[in-house]
């Protein structure tokens, strides 16, 4: 806990008269004291600068890549910095390139807008996933969250890090359903959701890498995909096929092996704006639980997939970020 200074100077104390060999008993005595105190306060002083990043509250920060990104290494504190542009408003999916927000907020004007490190250092070889964001934030297409506090200097420094976005539950829309609608909602048509995958082999799945997952409510679609090698996996889930109160569309987006479902409005256009073909909707979801129903649970890591059930969950977890639940499937037709 000590440094070493600190601990010279007791031992000098701790060995007595010899150190002291010029003065008078009484002085040697007040001579002892008045170091030992000092001692005291200079420790409690070191233990309170080095412990104050540890006991300063930190707060999760979300921040998206940007090509443009400015990204450097510094000396005081040691590490890597990152310049980025305040967000307007709370984390979402209209957060633009290059921001940085809140969960619960945009950022203010007093803010800062650097982000450091400390202890990092610029690489082209990362010896640990927290250090990647220095590569990945050069892509705006990914995001990284980040636990800071703020130094009083302009920088909220970091003290975590972990890619991706923050684990959310999508919230429900409009007003709430009363339980004769959600009968109703129960006994309505519904198609299976089904889901097939394309193997590429190795990746984060493992030996038989699911590297492409593809859902649909059509059998002869189902019937088209298997004709280009994709392989059915399961049934996640029904899917109403017409649109009831209390119930929203579950769209399908495509790009470079990703297979994207929503059920935002907003990140729709958004996945569009990213170069995503819209293919359309599935079916109807609900976003609350409702009786019968189960959570469609979304990941990422390069590409999404979407499973249904605790067992499939956690399987997904060994390898890939839970985004959110995306949307309630019922559990049965």
């Amino acid at each position: 806990m000590f440094g070493p200074a600190l601990r010279r100077a007791a031992y000098r104390v701790d060995k007595g008269d010899a150190q002291l060999p010029f003065l008078g008993e009484d002085m040697k005595t007040i001579f002892r004291h008045t170091l030992t105190m000092a001692l005291l306060l200079g420790a409690a002083f070191y233990a309170l600068s080095t412990d104050a990043a540890a006991q300063a509250a930190t707060y999760p920060l979300v921040c998206r890549g940007d090509r443009h990104a400015l990204i450097e290494a510094i000396d005081d504190p040691q590490g890597v910095s990152l310049k980025f542009k305040k967000g307007t408003a709370a984390f979402g999916p209209a957060t633009a390139p290059g921001e940085c927000s809140w969960l619960d907020r945009g950022m203010n004007a007093a803010e800062a807008d650097i982000l450091v490190q400390p202890g990092l250092a610029l690489a082209d070889v990362w010896f640990s996933v927290e250090d990647k964001w220095t590569a990945d934030l050069k892509d705006p297409d990914k995001y990284w969250t980040f636990d800071v506090y703020s130094d009083k200097k302009g920088r909220l420094i970091v003290t975590d890090s972990r890619k991706g976005r923050p684990v959310t539950v999508a919230t429900p829309l409009g007003a709430g359903v009363d339980v004769e609608a959600a009968k109703a909602l129960a006994k309505a048509p519904k198609a299976p959701l089904y889901f097939l995958g394309k193997g590429f082999g190795g990746g984060v799945f493992g030996p038989a890498a699911l590297y492409d997952c593809f859902y649909t409510a059509s059998v002869e679609e189902k019937g088209y995909a298997a004709g280009l090698g994709f392989s059915f996996r399961a049934v996640v889930g029904y899917v109403l096929k017409t649109q009831l109160p209390g119930t929203v569309p579950l769209h399908r987006l495509f790009k470079d092996h990703d297979h994207f479902l929503t059920t935002d409005e907003e990140e729709k256009g958004y996945a569009k704006g990213l170069g995503y073909d819209y293919e359309g909707v599935l079916g109807y979801v609900s976003k609350r639980p409702l009786p019968g129903t189960t959570p469609l649970y979304r990941f990422y890591l390069e590409h999404h997939c979407y499973v249904t059930g605790e067992s499939e969950k956690k399987k997904q977890e060994q390898f890939t970020r839970l985004e959110r639940i995306e949307a309630y499937v019922w559990t049965s037709p």
